[in-house]
């Protein structure tokens, strides 16, 4: 009897090992497998992925440092176990991990749970700032990646992970005022309130205290004290960047264009080192305007003068497209559109501006859809010039996967011109079946 209690014992655990993830530490959460259920900041972690296809799937992790979330592919592979597997490397910043993985375009959401994971120290405790750090980022990406989203739950965690760790406070001090004072009103106006009123009781204040109780007035809407503290900051710091914004912003609603090219150029002589997305609008704005004087020195000292090249691209094609639509200027829009598809792909060639929120196939793959829109703008501009061919063949990539009507139809009309009709009747088949066509494609095969 005895000896078949054993037996029993012995089958019972081993068909509870078949259901264990593989390696004595690890953790699974719905289809995905870490090796390693306590990851650590620097490690170099093994997952699995329990799905055969890799082709169909498209993956991606999100290390998170305090409030920021750094987007890094990840380059599965198949397995003999019918499995994909991968390395990921935690950066030593890292306080948490999130991953983010799709099959055919559709998320795997983990029954809106997802698969976010906290980082552990060598005693194998959750790091301090791990539960903020995921509870932020369900705030932030929860919504776009199908997750639940319950806002006071993340108030909760956050503010939890303050009290057990005050030394994150720094980091997350504001980030937490500003949920409070949103999700719980009352508790948290009295929160903010006394935050104000320990930084105005100071004899002076530093930059960023001065940047923090700006914070503070313009999330309760006092208009008034948030005007007082810019006046009192800029007075206190002329070279701070809440000076830069508020000089820059005064640049960008000048409507007169001489004030406001000689308020720019007063703004730089201050503020030589100034960059960003206020700086590039204010220069689009600049060009643009010059542009339209048909000043065409002026519009190229400014807008050569913006920083990101992705805002540059854009200005280049805008006025490309302006030219080719009027059907005038061509050889300047030519040489404008051409610039703007140079610098695309400049970036294609070395991602690494990319913001942290893309993933390096991300960015790539955004920079390709900007690719195809500005094609479309070459290829127009390449037909109305004459070279039917070149325009072809442009347009072809503008045309992509062939779901934009109207650079369809502009490519059935080069082609036409061209006489291929053959490709016309084929293309146009095609564009109709998928729905991605407009009545006047049907002219073509009447024609």
């Amino acid at each position: 009897m005895k000896s078949l209690i054993y037996l029993l014992s012995f089958l019972i655990l081993l068909a509870s090992c078949k259901n264990e993830p593989e390696g004595t530490n690890a953790l699974t959460l719905g289809k995905l497998t870490l090796e390693d259920a306590t990851p650590s900041p620097g490690d170099s972690l093994n997952i699995s992925y329990n799905e055969k296809a890799v082709d169909s799937i498209e993956a991606m992790f999100y290390y998170l440092v305090n409030t920021n979330a750094y987007a890094v592919d990840i380059h599965l592979k198949n397995d003999t176990k019918n499995t994909l597997k991968a390395t990921i490397q935690i950066p030593d910043s890292a306080a948490a991990i999130a991953f983010n993985i799709k099959k055919n375009e559709e998320i795997d959401n983990n029954n809106r749970e997802g698969y976010i994971i906290p980082l552990y120290n060598s005693e194998g405790h959750i790091i301090a700032g791990s539960n903020a750090a995921k509870a932020y980022y369900r705030l932030n990406f929860g919504e776009r990646n199908e997750l639940e989203v319950n806002k006071d739950s993340i108030v909760t965690a956050i503010q939890k992970d303050i009290t057990e760790h005050p030394e994150i406070s720094k980091e997350w001090k504001l980030v937490y005022l500003d949920l409070m004072y949103k999700e719980r009103k009352e508790e948290g106006k009295k929160l903010v309130t006394k935050y104000i009123d320990s930084l105005s009781s100071k004899e002076s204040l530093t930059e960023k205290e001065y940047q923090s109780l700006l914070r503070m007035y313009n999330l309760t809407g006092n208009k008034e004290k948030a005007d007082s503290i810019k006046t009192a900051a800029i007075a206190t710091f002329p070279k701070s960047k809440i000076a830069e914004r508020e000089s820059l912003i005064k640049v960008y609603e000048i409507k007169d264009l001489d004030e406001k090219t000689k308020a720019y150029a007063d703004f730089k002589t201050k503020f030589p080192e100034a960059t960003g997305q206020i700086n590039d609008a204010v220069l689009r704005t600049i060009a643009l305007a010059y542009n339209k004087e048909g000043d065409v020195a002026k519009f190229d000292e400014y807008a050569n003068q913006i920083d990101e090249e992705l805002n540059k691209a854009s200005v280049y094609n805008s006025v490309a497209w302006e030219k080719a639509e009027a059907k005038k200027d061509l050889d300047f829009a030519e040489n404008l559109s051409k610039q703007s598809l140079e610098l695309i792909n400049s970036l294609k060639e070395d991602p690494s501006n990319k913001p942290d929120y893309f993933s390096e196939s991300q960015f790539k793959n955004r920079l390709e859809g900007t690719y195809q829109m500005y094609a479309d703008t070459y290829g127009l501009i390449l037909f109305q010039q004459g070279k039917t061919k070149e325009a072809i063949d442009t347009q072809k990539i503008a045309v992509g996967d062939g779901k934009s009507v109207d650079v369809n139809k502009r490519y059935l009309e080069f082609l036409m011109t061209d006489k291929q009709y053959k490709t016309v009747l084929e293309k146009g088949e095609s564009f109709i079946k998928s729905g991605n066509s407009n009545p006047e494609m049907l002219d073509y095969y009447v024609t």
